[in-house]
């Protein structure tokens, strides 16, 4: 059973974390590119479930996270 106490960040902290925009992380979470949870109407990313995922992309050599590599099409 995993600890009920586990970190959640809020959209806005995983995008200082990232050093991204916060639009492009909530964007990222309603379609599904970035693991997170809905609360209503909030999300929250588990900091373990953001680690692993970095992790993931360090280990298949992306050095970067961005708006296309998070597998987002640019706009403009």
């Amino acid at each position: 059973m995993e600890d009920a106490t586990e970190a959640l960040m809020t959209p806005r902290e995983v995008a200082i974390y990232l050093g991204m925009h916060e639009e492009t992380i909530r964007e990222a979470l309603r379609e599904g590119r970035l693991p997170g949870v809905r609360l209503g109407r909030s999300w929250r990313v588990p900091a373990r479930l953001l680690n692993e995922w970095i992790g993931r992309r360090a280990q298949s050599g992306e050095r970067s996270v961005t708006n296309t590599n998070l597998g987002m099409a640019q706009k403009g």
